[in-house]
């Protein structure tokens, strides 16, 4: 196979090439990763607020609250709740949603009301893909909170998301690489990223083969390879 610069640059962003059918990874933007919450890591805003913490985080009343560190560009998709209640009672109420860098609550977050529930233990899952709620470490962190109506022991959470490439510039780097070129967005991300600074001139030569050495450059250092 005869490998491009532009082509590379796809790849190394875990974009399927054209016409390729797309199989499901652990990596990549079209993969979903998941990062668990533990039952510690929810403190209560209040410190009057009784609750044990002994493999599950059991109360009877309260909201208690954690901020997950994701990578910058995330895509919130989902945050699965697990949780039991002893007795017929009510669920949590559960609370996802970003905050600026002062601590204020961003619009564009999601919750799940309380509703009536049986005795035992249960898995609500969040759909958070209509809330377009983006991770980005250096303008906003992540609220994820559970209010407690009824006595609950609570398991854990679980945050689903995805990687983004970066949004292109408005202005190209390259002329040879415009604004309307398919790869424009990915070979921006190498650009800023410090992957690749082009093949000389000002250009990046998109269309020019790539040698095994240059491909090793662009993939080591696009995924931070490191040896002891």
């Amino acid at each position: 196979m005869r490998w491009t610069r532009t082509a590379i640059g796809l790849v190394v962003f875990g974009i399927a090439a054209i016409g390729a059918a797309a199989e499901p990874s652990s990596f990549g933007t079209t993969a979903t990763s998941y990062l668990s919450i533990g039952p510690a890591s929810f403190q209560p805003i209040n410190s009057t607020q009784a609750y044990s913490v002994v493999y599950r985080l059991s109360a009877s009343s309260g909201t208690f609250i954690t901020y997950p560190q994701l990578p910058s560009g995330a895509l919130l998709t989902s945050v699965e709740w697990d949780f039991c209640l002893a007795a017929d009672g009510l669920s949590p109420t559960l609370d996802v949603f970003p905050l600026d860098r002062t601590g204020n609550e961003i619009p564009g977050g999601s919750a799940v009301n309380s509703v009536p529930v049986a005795a035992g233990c249960r898995t609500v899952v969040q759909d958070l893909t209509a809330s377009n709620i983006v991770f980005k470490n250096h303008e906003n962190r992540l609220s994820v909170s559970f209010n407690v109506a009824s006595p609950v022991d609570f398991v854990g959470a679980v945050v689903g998301y995805k990687l983004q490439v970066s949004p292109a510039p408005a202005v190209a780097t390259f002329p040879d690489v415009p604004t309307t070129d398919f790869g424009f967005q990915y070979v921006e991300a190498l650009v800023a990223s410090g992957i690749t600074g082009g093949c000389g001139g000002g250009n990046y030569c998109p269309d020019s083969p790539v040698t095994r050495r240059q491909m090793a450059i662009f993939i080591s250092k696009a995924l931070g390879l490191q040896f002891p």
